[in-house]
C-alpha cells in the first residue's frame, strides 16, 4: 500500500534541475543564484535558523584590500547584509553559530577564527534577541594554531598543535560557558567533523597510511575510547553531519586515494557496527564535497524517500560545475549536474533551511562561484517533507498514544524492540533523543511548548514517523 501524508499544498513552479523518476526519488532544485553580489571575494557560508530570531547567513569577505571580515545577513530579508566583526590587520575566518538554549540573555553566540599569519585564535561574541552583538570574547588563543574548530548546540571542538580538544557548554554559579577543554586525543591531527550531537571524528595524519577516527560521548561516563572507522594509503577531508536536520542519521564520509584515483565512501555510525557505503564516482584529484542525512519525502502523496544528500564539484568543459548525489540508502546510483555557470565553482555546502508551514522545510545548498572577477555566493535549494505520516514497516510493531498529548506520549513495544526514539518540533530541531528496550515506554512532555511535533522510531532499517498534537 502507498503511503499517504496528510497534509497536501500547491506550491511554486521552480526549474527542474532534477527529473523525478517513477521509481527513484529525486529533489527539484531551485535556478541556481547569487545571495549577494557586491565586488570583492566571498567564501566559507554559514546558514542556520535560530529559534525567536530567524534566518541567519554569515560568511567571510574582504573589507579591504588585504583582510577578511565576517559579515552577516538574515537572507530572506531584502536588508543588505553588514559587518559583523573586522580587526585591521587580522584575517577572520570561519564563522559557524551555537545556539544559547536557556540563557535568557544570548540567543545564540557565532564562532570564529582570527588568523594572524603565524598564529591562530578562537573567539566567539554574544548575540542578543534584539540584534545587539557582544565585543568578541577569547575562548582558544593557548598555543600556535587552533583551527578546524566545530560548534552545535553543545560542544566545540577543535585542534590546537596537534591536540584535539572539546569543550562543552555548561551551566554553572548561575552563569552560561563552557568547561576546561577535555584533550580527547593527541597525533597529526589534519581534519575532524563533529557529528549530530555527540560524536566526534578525526583524520589521523600518518607516514604510510592516513586513519580516521571516531569517539562517542557518554554524558555520565565522557568520551569513549577511540575507535578506527577506516585506513586508506591518503584521505585528504571529513564531511559530516554536523547539525541535526529532522531524522538525521549519524554519518561521515571522506574523499581518499585508490589505485591512483579518488574516491568518496560514506558511513553510519550506530551502537552496533558501522556500515559502509562507498560512491561509483572517481576522479584525478580530491573531491570538494559535502553530505547531508535526514528522513525526508520529496512528494507527499507518492511518499518518494530520500535519506541521503551529497554535492560535489566536477569538470565540465573546463570548469568545475555542481553536481548532487541522492538516494535512500547512499548507493549514489543518482549524479545530476545542478550549476550550468560555466565558471570556476568550489566549496559546496548543505544546511537545513527555514520551516514551510508546519510540513517541511527547505534544504539550501551553497557554493563559491567565481563570477565577474570574484568569488560570489551562490545558492540553490529544495522542498522536503518531513516524513510519512501513516503505515510503515514498524507500524504492526509499535503503538503510539494518545494523540493529542498532554503530559506524556506512550509506546507500546510488544515485541521489546531496541527502538530509537526522536521527537522534532516543526522547525526540524531535535527536541528528544532516547534509546529504549522496555515494552513499555513513556515520554515526557510536559516541558514542550503547545504545538505539532513529528516523532521518529527506528529499528534498524524499520522506522516509523508520525505527526503528533502536544495539548498542554
Amino acid at each position: 500500500m502507498k503511503k499517504k501524508c496528510l497534509l497536501y499544498c500547491i506550491l511554486p513552479v521552480l526549474l527542474i534541475i532534477l527529473v523525478a523518476s517513477s521509481t527513484n526519488a529525486q529533489s527539484i532544485w531551485s535556478t541556481p543564484q547569487p545571495f549577494t553580489t557586491s565586488m570583492s571575494d566571498k567564501s566559507n557560508p554559514y546558514l542556520c535558523i535560530v529559534n525567536n530570531f530567524g534566518e541567519i547567513l554569515l560568511w567571510e569577505e574582504k573589507a579591504d584590500s588585504n583582510f577578511t571580515a565576517i559579515y552577516y545577513k538574515k537572507y530572506l530579508s531584502s536588508e543588505d547584509p553588514f559587518i559583523l566583526y573586522f580587526e585591521s590587520g587580522v584575517d577572520l575566518r570561519n564563522p559557524q553559530v551555537m545556539e544559547a538554549y536557556g540563557n535568557s540573555d544570548t540567543l545564540f553566540y557565532v564562532f570564529f577564527e582570527k588568523d594572524y599569519g603565524n598564529k591562530t585564535e578562537i573567539y566567539y561574541a554574544k548575540c542578543a534577541a534584539d540584534g545587539g552583538v557582544s565585543s568578541p570574547v577569547p575562548f582558544a588563543v593557548q598555543g600556535d594554531y587552533n583551527l578546524c574548530y566545530m560548534a552545535n548546540n553543545e560542544l566545540v571542538a577543535w585542534i590546537s598543535d596537534s591536540n584535539l580538544l572539546v569543550s562543552q557548554r555548561e551551566y554553572l554559579g548561575g552563569i552560561w560557558g563552557f568547561s576546561a577543554p577535555d584533550t580527547l586525543y593527541s597525533g597529526n591531527i589534519t581534519d575532524l567533523a563533529l557529528l549530530d550531537y555527540n560524536y566526534l571524528s578525526w583524520l589521523l595524519d600518518g607516514e604510510q597510511q592516513d586513519t580516521i577516527l571516531y569517539s562517542f560521548l557518554h554524558y555520565q561516563n565522557g568520551w569513549t575510547t577511540p575507535d578506527v572507522i577506516a585506513t586508506e594509503t591518503e584521505i585528504v577531508s571529513l564531511e559530516g553531519v554536523d547539525f541535526p536536520v529532522f531524522g538525521a542519521l549519524v554519518a561521515i564520509a571522506w574523499t581518499y586515494r585508490e589505485d591512483d584515483v579518488w574516491r568518496i565512501n560514506n558511513c553510519e555510525l550506530y551502537s552496533w557496527e558501522p556500515s559502509f557505503y562507498p560512491l561509483e564516482i572517481t576522479s584525478d584529484t580530491p573531491f570538494d564535497f559535502d553530505i547531508i542525512t535526514a528522513d525526508m519525502i520529496t512528494d507527499p502523496e507518492e511518499y518518494l524517500p530520500i535519506g541521503y544528500h551529497m554535492a560535489y564539484c566536477m569538470e565540465v568543459s573546463g570548469f568545475n560545475e555542481i553536481f548532487t548525489c541522492e538516494d535512500i540508502n547512499y548507493s549514489g546510483t543518482q549524479y545530476t549536474q545542478l550549476s550550468f555557470l560555466e565558471t570556476e565553482s568550489k566549496n559546496p555546502k548543505l544546511f537545513g533551511g527555514e520551516s514551510v508551514g508546519g510540513y517541511g522545510f527547505w534544504m539550501y545548498l551553497v557554493w563559491e562561484a567565481y563570477v565577474d572577477g570574484y568569488w560570489q555566493l551562490y545558492y540553490s535549494r529544495t522542498l522536503h517533507y518531513y516524513g510519512a505520516i501513516e503505515e510503515n514497516s514498524l507500524s504492526n510493531d509499535i503503538q503510539i498514544f494518545p494523540n493529542p498529548a498532554s503530559h506524556f506520549i506512550r509506546i507500546e513495544n510488544s515485541k521489546e524492540l531496541n527502538l530509537t526514539i526522536r521527537l522534532f518540533d516543526v522547525s526540524g530541531k531535535l527536541v528528544y533523543e532516547n534509546r529504549q528496550k522496555a515494552d513499555e515506554i513513556s515520554i515526557d512532555i510536559r516541558t514542550l511548548v503547545k504545538g505539532i511535533y513529528f516523532i521518529q522510531i527506528t529499528d534498524r532499517e524499520k522506522y516509523l514517523t508520525q505527526k503528533m498534537l502536544v495539548d498542554l
